[in-house]
């Protein structure tokens, strides 16, 4: 996308769960190659930071095994880096003229999508919108925010490719990156409840697969990337995959790019 001038085109981003924290990296002015490095470098398995000792408290109480204490001290890390505070609200970052940025997530109190930054949430930690969007249901302690628990925003909308949809309806400017299998799945054994978990929230997103392949409005403006077979909750996720990922992600992007390029210079 560098190489072919769309990133620099880019005017705001949105994202749910991890495409969350890639679109918080491209709103804070992140080059492909620091987003790379950033990826590179984060050690997923210290993101499960729960243990045997709180744990299963946790899990009565908010409903989630690990803190995910790490992953958002991670997070205010990195966007203190372009931004001075990893802290910074919404409303500082559209004041810094920073990109607009959008991060999905999932109100299990009111049984709805919530998309921060909305008028009540301008003064929300950009960090915390994010914490809340990857709260993977089980794995993740759900969040509190104005009296409402969150959880990960895919549990309801893993992929808004429409949000900038207007009222006219379909935005073909808009362009979307999506993680996908390719080959049928193998079916997984259900030993442990981080088996079950882990089995529970990919069934959620692949309902919502089947929803964008039949829209082929949205397939036409949507990057699908192979996943290699990888699910969500794998946190031990090695370095030699990270960049099998990052190939898969180069590989779609040039094809897709070509294909629009040829259909484009036909007409």
């Amino acid at each position: 996308m560098e190489e072919s001038g769309v990133f620099r085109q880019v005017e705001q981003v949105a994202g749910t769960s991890s495409g969350s924290i890639a679109a918080t990296l491209v709103s804070l002015g992140y080059t492909p190659a620091e987003i790379r490095q950033e990826m590179l470098e984060l050690d997923f398995a210290r993101i499960r930071d729960g243990n045997w000792l709180t744990g299963p408290m946790r899990m009565l109480n908010r409903h989630g095994w690990n803190p995910g204490d790490y992953f958002l001290a991670s997070m205010e890390e990195v966007i203190a880096r372009k931004t001075g505070d990893g802290r910074i609200t919404f409303a500082q970052l559209r004041a810094r003229g920073f990109k607009p940025l959008y991060v999905v997530g999932t109100s299990l109190s009111a049984r709805n999508v919530r998309v921060f930054p909305d008028e009540r949430s301008q003064d929300m930690a950009v960090a915390d919108a994010v914490r809340i969007s990857m709260s993977i249901p089980f794995f993740f302690a759900s969040r509190e925010f104005q009296g409402e628990v969150y959880v990960d925003g895919g549990v309801m909308w893993n992929y808004p490719i429409d949000l900038f949809d207007g009222p006219e309806g379909y935005n073909s400017r808009t362009l979307g990156l999506f993680m996908d299998t390719f080959d049928q799945p193998k079916p997984d054994s259900i030993h442990t409840l981080h088996d079950f978990a882990g089995c529970f929230f990919a069934s959620l997103l692949s309902s919502q697969e089947i929803d964008l392949m039949n829209s082929p409005a949205n397939l036409a403006r949507s990057i699908r990337i192979n996943d290699l077979g990888l699910k969500p909750t794998e946190f031990g996720i090695t370095g030699e995959q990270k960049r099998a990922l990052i190939q898969q992600g180069e590989q779609a992007t040039r094809a897709f790019l070509a294909r629009y390029a040829a259909s484009h210079s036909a007409a």
